[in-house]
């Protein structure tokens, strides 16, 4: 190896150019510039945007050892001296020490990409994208006792563990003192809430043993997302489903796993500063949410009456009464990251689970659940029924039967029909489907028949 030093904006390597030489950074600062890939046109595909900045100890020309082309730009930002490993001297290498190749490769270029991989909001990412997110990677090599931050210290990096381990302390709120609560080894990460806003730590992060820890920043991860055609919430996905399921929320337990995908697709991420009025008493609402990060307080006739941190979740009436009021204000205690949810996709998540869903809106409506509710429910399908004996009524629910009945079986007459898209008009509907629903008709609709429906005490009715 020898060190070479380069002026200020010399463009070191070049992207598609052949790769002569490794680099580690020694001094000063560089650039590393990558392609739009989500551009056709061959004009802006040509241009080359700032992906981020690396300082010592970072290296790049790793395509050097398979001889292939640079897959990045790398521009001098200031003066910079690197270590260089010429080709020729590679080989050289590698022929005194043939096992050591392979070690070289698998640690510098593909084990960071392996070690993205493992991140969780990470693993739908193509590798080919992951490729350009490593080059904005950052590796630092700390020794034993290091401190990577404070507790309530602002950061804006997420961390991997590429070899060794830390402690995560957190102050005892009696003894004052920091104590060690958990360690992470080699593989484990860290910090991700950081890529989403700049929050403050919340706990310490000692170095157990000398170890190498990967870092992405925020702003490098949020220009690799706009340059991979990539939004923050299609890239979390996987980590919103894991929060689902950590928190063990009730009434998301009754979902299919398959659905869970869509569910987190349709979530929402809100970041709040501290302070923040996230909905007021009083106030309409048809918005569920869950505390990812942070803490809020809940106030009713301006009485604090709670106070939240993660993995808590409140505005669940609003899921399943339609216009739901307000019966407190939530506001923010410090920086806080929530996943909201309409009342609207919440439903549509129950679409082939229909019980399911009444179940969850009777636990969480109580005597205010709708008419659907009672019906789907088969306890309260039952109670309603008795209910209709008293008030000589029971052509009600037996019309409702009916009613499923008909639409199961216009379902298998009419495929399309089951599949959410009604026929043409002009279609001729079958005759069975037609008796079916004259049938209907003559019995519970038309004026003089026998069992005529007439529901003559709604709110009666819902208590049943």
């Amino acid at each position: 190896m020898k060190f070479v030093t380069y002026s200020e904006r010399t463009w070191i390597s070049k992207f598609k150019k052949k790769c002569d030489a490794f680099h580690l950074l020694h001094t000063g600062k560089i650039g590393v510039y990558v392609r739009n890939r989500t551009l056709k046109s061959s004009e802006n595909s040509e241009k080359e945007h700032l992906l981020t900045h690396q300082t010592p100890i970072s290296h790049f020309g790793e395509e050097m050892f398979d001889r292939s082309l640079c897959g990045a730009s790398v521009r001098a930002e200031t003066e910079v001296t690197c270590a260089v490993l010429e080709r020729s001297q590679c080989e050289d290498l590698f022929r005194e020490f043939p096992a050591i190749k392979g070690q070289i490769k698998q640690f510098i270029g593909r084990g960071i990409i392996s070690m993205l991989q493992r991140v969780s909001f990470l693993k739908e990412i193509a590798e080919e994208k992951l490729d350009i997110l490593r080059r904005g990677v950052h590796c630092t090599s700390y020794q034993a006792e290091h401190i990577v931050f404070y507790e309530g210290d602002v950061g804006d990096d997420f961390y991997m563990i590429l070899k060794g381990s830390v402690m995560i302390k957190r102050k005892d709120r009696d003894t004052d003192e920091q104590v060690e609560i958990a360690t992470l080894d080699t593989g484990s990460y860290f910090g991700e809430v950081s890529l989403i806003m700049d929050v403050a730590r919340t706990a310490t992060i000692v170095v157990s043993e000398p170890s190498l820890l990967l870092s992405i920043n925020k702003k490098t991860f949020g220009t690799f997302l706009e340059l991979n055609g990539l939004d923050m919430k299609t890239v979390m996905r996987t980590r919103i489903i894991e929060t689902f399921k950590r928190f063990q929320i009730p009434f998301f337990q009754a979902i299919p796993d398959e659905r869970f995908p869509q569910i987190a697709e349709n979530c929402q991420i809100e970041k709040y500063e501290k302070g923040e009025v996230i909905f007021e008493e009083g106030e309409v609402g048809d918005r569920f949410f869950i505390i990812s990060y942070g803490q809020v307080q809940v106030e009713k006739k301006g009485q604090v009456i709670s106070k939240l941190g993660a993995g808590k979740y409140f505005g669940e009436v609003a899921l399943v009464i339609e216009d739901a009021v307000r019966t407190a204000t939530c506001s923010t205690l410090m920086q806080t990251v929530l996943l909201s949810m309409s009342a609207e996709d919440f439903k549509g998540s129950f679409e082939l689970n229909p019980e399911a869903l009444a179940d969850v809106e009777l636990k969480l409506a109580g005597q205010n659940a709708g008419m659907r509710a009672i019906l789907h429910h088969p306890r309260a399908l039952e109670k309603f029924e008795t209910f209709l004996k008293t008030q000589f009524a029971t052509e009600s629910i037996h019309c409702w039967k009916a009613c499923i009945e008909f639409r199961k079986a216009y379902n298998a007459e009419i495929p399309e029909a089951s599949e959410g898209n009604e026929p043409e008009e002009e279609q001729e509907l079958p005759k069975s489907v037609v008796d079916r629903a004259q049938h209907l008709l003559n019995r519970y609709v038309r004026v003089g028949s026998e069992d005529v429906i007439f529901f003559n005490n709604l709110k009666d009715i819902r208590k049943a």
